[in-house]
């Protein structure tokens, strides 16, 4: 590897020195404290003193002292005071360095990024178990329960709307046969999983209908190019689980976007997620008028679209994309 230049290494010295707060501790050979310097102050050690073994200043070097060889890297110490450290162990000028560096921040985002998994996942196993007919209300209460990522006090977020219409095919059996339930069924589950795929949020179905929010989880890229990639797919995905006896069902999607108010309110005793907002009429509306097999999404949505925008054209004051 070439020799780092200089004004590299000062560089990277002073970025250091400002977001690290690298502290250090000098040791013996059978651990006792020589000498210390750097930002002791701000991990609020126990009390420095010299010949004091190190271990009672920080529990986690116990046992890799005196040390020889590679040096050791301990990632998000946490320490008495609450803070993220990472320790560097490592040897030099016949004694032993022990090495701090700040990783409060990173350790926390880390952590928050974990919950928000967690959430995702708590989420996309509520949508499965929602998608089967036979849930009942009570467990439906129960499963909306575990949804820690929003609260009572609501949040406003800005993000896209996409509703399904669709029409199974009629079959020879009596009107309100329990058959009915089994295409149905399937439909739910193969929508629900194109729009969870993409980090979409399910808040409501019915016989003919599929509601869901894109921008309310973590997204790699826009809501509405999430949503854009969910209708398409979902398109297809719904005529194929729809299908009876060789006959494909019909689907419309309706995607508009902007600004809702969601959260979580207390209904007889339940938590019960719900999103207000006029983008969710006019995805509605969107949707009843459009044809079968195709999209139309509102100005809003098809303006930072990108990529997946492509295909669509001006219908009116929306843009149709014909999938048919």
């Amino acid at each position: 590897m070439a020799e780092t230049p200089r004004i590299v290494l000062d560089y990277l010295a002073a970025l250091v020195l400002e977001t690290r707060s690298p502290a250090y501790i000098r040791v013996d050979g059978l651990g006792g404290i020589l000498g210390w310097g750097g930002d002791t102050p701000a991990y609020r050690l126990p009390s420095l003193a010299e010949g004091e073994p190190v271990g009672l200043v920080l529990s986690a070097v116990d046992g890799l002292i005196p040390h020889t060889g590679e040096p050791i890297r301990l990632p998000a110490v946490e320490l008495n005071s609450g803070q993220f450290v990472d320790v560097h162990v490592f040897g030099g000028d016949d004694h032993t360095w022990v090495l701090l560096t700040d990783a409060t921040l990173e350790t926390m985002q880390q952590a928050m990024l974990q919950q928000r998994l967690n959430e995702v996942n708590l989420i996309r196993g509520w949508h499965a178990r929602a998608a089967d007919d036979q849930i009942t209300r009570s467990e439906a209460g129960e499963l909306i329960s575990e949804l820690p990522a929003f609260t009572e006090e609501g949040e406003r977020l800005e993000v896209s709307v996409l509703q399904l219409y669709f029409a199974l095919p009629q079959h020879s059996g009596p009107v309100l046969a329990t058959d009915d339930l089994d295409p149905l069924g399937r439909v739910l589950r193969a929508a629900t999983e194109v729009i969870t795929h993409e980090s979409g949020y399910v808040t409501s179905m019915a016989q003919d209908s599929l509601v869901a929010m894109f921008g309310v989880l973590p997204t790699g890229s826009s809501p509405q190019i999430h949503a854009i990639r969910a209708a398409r797919d979902a398109v297809a995905a719904v005529r194929e689980a729809g299908s009876i006896g060789g006959e494909n069902g019909s689907v419309a999607a309706g995607i508009s976007s902007g600004f809702v108010s969601v959260g979580l309110v207390n209904v007889a005793g339940s938590r019960v997620f719900v999103a207000v907002g006029p983008s969710l009429e006019a995805a509605g509306n969107l949707a009843r008028s459009a044809d079968s097999g195709t999209v139309l999404v509102d100005v809003a949505t098809l303006k930072v679209a990108g990529d997946a925008g492509a295909g669509f054209k001006s219908s009116g004051e929306a843009y149709a994309l014909d999938l048919n």
